[in-house]
Formats: C-alpha cells, structure tokens, sequence
C-alpha cells in the first residue's frame, strides 16, 4: 500500500497503474463474493500496462463501491453488532489512509464521502484524534475512580479526605470542630456539616451493602 500510494504521486503521464489495477481488481473479487456485485460489473480499470485510463478514473469506481459496500454494512448490521462497525472503522482509519484516501462518515442516512490527501496529513489528524480519544477515555476513568473512591469513603473519614483544606480539628465522628484558621465553629455550620456526614453515611452504607452481596453473590 505504501507502494502504491508512492507510485500514485508521480503526474499521470508517467502511470501505468499496474498496481491499481491489481487491487482494485481483487477488492471486486471480494465484493462480488459478498454478493455485492455481479461478474459484469466489475469495471475494466485498463491494460496491465495501464494504458487507457489515468490514475483516478481508475480509483474512482474502486471507492465508489467500497464506500457504498461500507454504508451497508454499517445501515443493515443489526443492533449491537459491534465487530462490523469496528472492521468498518479500520478500514476507514488504518487501510486507507495508506493509500492516501479519507473517508468521512456524514449524517446518518447520508452516504459517505472520499477524497485524496496527502498521507501524512490524513495519519497527522488521525494521531490527533486519537490523542483527543485517549486523553477523553482519561478523563471517563478518572472520573470513574472518583466517584468510586466518595462513594467507599466512611463518613467519619469524608470531612477528612475530601474538605481537608477547610478544616483543622476534627471530633471522634469525624465531624469538623475548627475551620482552617483555628476557629472554633458555630452550631449552626456543626448542625449543616451532620446532614452532610449523614448523606454519606447512608451513601458508604449502601456501597458496602452492594459490595458484600456481590462478593456472596
């Protein structure tokens, strides 16, 4: 694929598209074994020396169908089918870009849309993206142990963990006595901090409860 997509940057004049023409006329083998099409509609791409067509003539047709070819797929998979829309993403991401080729998915219902770009700027956006999907997959699992970690921390530890830089002195329960500066604090701000150490109370307990019965289970 390299190759050929080397090959492909020279003027139309010096292509004689042999390597195309192989390829192009495989991935109609395949297609037709797929039932996606019939022995006569496989296009004549030109000679083995490549006369009688330039370069995208005869990619043209190839893309056209394997374009069309993936629209199906993703449109008639059933529901959950997620190995078909995986294959359809690497074919989109990791075959063609070596060829020079972006696909772009559009809204749904909409047929997708090809174009050449140059390899490395196709690879360069792809790096990007999947710079963006792993610092987003971060981000969910962060997030993810966050949630865990408030949800398994025991109210007389909850003050503690989470609100360390708002208090200094704490009682037996846990409960805040002085804010950061030492001072001592009012019933009122006491009487608010209960219903919270209460609300986490009853969080931790739950969490406990779902940990044991899965651990029985």
């Amino acid at each position: 694929m390299i190759a050929t997509n080397t090959y492909l940057k020279q003027p139309d004049s010096k292509i004689k598209v042999p390597l195309v023409h192989q390829i192009s006329q495989y991935v109609f083998k395949m297609l037709k074994a797929f039932g996606v099409y019939e022995e006569d509609d496989v296009p004549n791409l030109g000679t083995a020396d490549g006369k009688g067509t330039n370069v995208e003539d005869a990619i043209t047709p190839l893309m056209n169908a394997l374009s069309a070819y993936r629209d199906q797929v993703k449109q008639n998979a059933d529901k959950g089918a997620k190995d078909i829309f995986q294959l359809c993403d690497l074919f989109r991401d990791d075959v063609l870009p070596e060829l020079g080729i972006k696909l772009e998915d559009r809204k749904p219902g909409e047929a997708s849309i090809w174009k050449f770009v140059d390899k490395e700027t196709i690879f360069k956006e792809r790096e990007e993206k999947n710079v963006a999907k792993l610092k987003k997959e971060q981000e969910k699992q962060a997030k993810a142990a966050l949630e865990l970690k408030k949800k398994s921390t025991p109210a007389s530890e909850w003050f503690k963990e989470f609100k360390a830089d708002e208090y200094s002195q704490f009682d037996t329960e846990g409960l805040p006595t002085h804010n950061k500066q030492g001072k001592e604090l009012s019933e009122a701000i006491r009487n608010k901090l209960k219903k919270e150490w209460n609300k986490q109370d009853g969080i931790y307990k739950k969490w406990l409860e779902s940990k044991n019965s899965s651990q029985d289970g």
